[in-house]
């Protein structure tokens, strides 16, 4: 869950929960189910420029993921910390390109991993549209982590989004990523 509540025309703030369910395989036979969820991310989206012909739409995130906000047993020791900087290209009316170049500290680990994300949408209509995405992080001190995912966008209305998406990783590590969700927008 990701709440987004703007405050200024290039100011937002956000709050984010997830609820998530980790299967882990043990000696090929014992499997452990864990459902938590994560830090609440506390954080904020400022717009720095807007697009100008080949300029790209820029914008910096930055998050705090609070560990008093899970219970004991899974609450990481630190606050976690991530920035990234975000840049939008408008390709033709029915296509774009955005990535993300950022980093991040993780809860309990003092090593810096160093973020990307390349993303492309496509519009096949007023309402349906689709993306594919490539992400991933390089920690300094261990191996790059690659991933991708694609998805569908549905316009329910002008103020509710439907959304599927299915993925995986490119390197060892995530086997299957499924994903739904649904996005409000509140009127003002």
């Amino acid at each position: 869950m990701l709440i987004r509540y703007g405050v200024l025309d290039n100011l937002e703030f956000r709050l984010g929960w997830d609820y998530t369910n980790t299967k882990t395989k043990f000696n090929d036979t014992e499997i452990r189910s864990t459902d938590s969820f994560s830090p609440l991310l506390l954080g904020f989206k400022v717009s720095i420029a807007e697009e100008r012909g080949i300029i790209p739409e820029i914008g910096f995130l930055g998050h705090l993921n609070l560990p008093f906000s899970v219970k004991k047993d899974l609450r990481p020791e630190n606050t976690g910390v991530d920035f990234r900087f975000s840049f939008a290209h408008t390709l033709n009316e029915k296509s774009s390109l955005s990535y993300n170049l950022g980093a991040a500290w993780e809860n309990d680990s003092p090593e810096a991993a160093y973020l990307y994300t390349l993303a492309y949408g496509y519009s096949l209509s007023d309402t349906w549209g689709a993306y594919v995405e490539l992400y991933g992080d390089f920690p300094e001190n261990n191996k790059a982590n690659h991933l991708w995912d694609a998805g569908i966008t549905y316009l329910l209305s002008n103020n509710v989004q439907l959304d599927a998406t299915v993925g995986s990783s490119i390197t060892k590590g995530q086997d299957l990523l499924l994903s739904a969700g649904v996005s409000f927008r509140l009127p003002n």
